[in-house]
């Protein structure tokens, strides 16, 4: 019998997730952190002969050895975005909004972000049923046949997300850079994609997201189900298991290069059935794409994140302090945000 929380099946890896959340709650310490205005909650552990610091799976930090007997937690430094002095981009700029919701709601989010700015060509890859799209008074868009995108957050896997970009492309390819996000991404600021673009230039990038990392059974109860399924398993036409590194990042925000879409479509295709967290990064190292994640250059998306959702109080905080965007923000609070 397999047990479900909230539609997904209560695996061992989420389990053994919910156990260390619980034990870092109960037992960790709130610890300062270099270059952080808020405490971190860290609880050491030795396994295995290694030390891992529960609570900060999803943090940059480093440890230095102050002398043989002792250490230090620090934050990993961070390369603020306006001391780059990278030139101004002369590609074109598509920003592609994922969206599935009733039509009234996406084009009120279509609407928000046309307001703020004409600098990019906005797009809605819409998701959700064909007579809601059909209704959809956007005129530029276009619709994701995949089901996958309408089941469980850990099965999706629509590389059409960046098939359907290719009809908005003319001319040379490399000519384009295309940014994805999701609905629930709400930008505070005209000019909310510069610093990722600025980053792409700067750091010669062909994909940028947030956390891109190689694969562990430590992030596979957040990010995808693969690892466990054992379908991260690529292989080639002869059927021969190949080797590969697996990245992931945060797929409510990410970019790739027009040079390379094509590459990376051909290798979504080859990898079908792995969560387009994974998948997308991953088939934009396989075309050998300079990969670019900016968390360790910039804190520009630190307010992109996973979980917990900001409410209408910290937006009004945020907004203050001149924050690009934020993500996650749902329901009611979306709702308000965007109309």
């Amino acid at each position: 019998m397999t047990f479900k929380f909230k539609g997904r099946p209560v695996t061992k890896t989420r389990l053994g997730w919910w156990l260390r959340i619980f034990l870092t709650k109960l037992f960790g310490r709130n610890v300062n952190i270099e270059g952080r205005e808020t405490p971190l909650r860290i609880l050491p552990w030795i396994h295995k002969g290694r030390l891992l610091l529960m609570g900060a799976q999803h943090e940059f930090l480093q440890i230095y050895f102050t002398n043989q007997y002792t250490t230090e937690v620090r934050a990993a430094p961070v390369v603020l975005i306006s001391k780059i002095n990278a030139p101004k981009t002369a590609k074109s700029i598509y920003h592609i909004v994922l969206c599935h919701q009733a039509p009234d709601v996406v084009k009120a989010i279509y609407q928000k972000h046309a307001s703020l700015s004409n600098k990019y060509n906005l797009i809605i890859a819409y998701g959700g049923p064909r007579e809601n799209y059909d209704a959809l008074s956007v005129r530029e868009k276009y619709f994701i046949e995949d089901l996958s995108l309408r089941g469980p957050s850990h099965l999706m896997c629509h590389y059409e997300l960046l098939e359907g970009a290719l009809d908005f492309l003319s001319g040379d390819l490399s000519e384009h850079c295309f940014f994805f996000s999701e609905s629930d991404l709400v930008p505070l600021r005209s000019d909310y994609l510069e610093p990722a673009i600025s980053a792409m230039n700067a750091y010669d990038a062909q994909f940028l997201g947030k956390q891109i990392r190689d694969i562990t059974s430590s992030n596979n109860g957040f990010f995808t189900d693969a690892v466990s399924k054992g379908t991260v398993g690529y292989k080639s036409q002869d059927n021969e298991l190949v080797n590969r590194r697996y990245f992931h990042c945060l797929g409510c925000f990410f970019a790739i290069d027009g040079s390379i879409l094509k590459q990376t479509i051909e290798e979504c295709r080859k990898m079908r059935g792995l969560y387009f967290e994974v998948m997308f990064p991953t088939a934009a190292a396989s075309t050998g794409a300079r990969m670019l994640s900016m968390d360790m250059v910039s804190d520009y998306l630190e307010h992109i994140r996973y979980r917990p959702f900001f409410t209408m109080q910290d937006v009004k905080n945020l907004e203050s302090k001149n924050v690009f965007m934020i993500h996650p923000c749902k329901g009611n609070d979306l709702i308000e945000l965007i109309k």
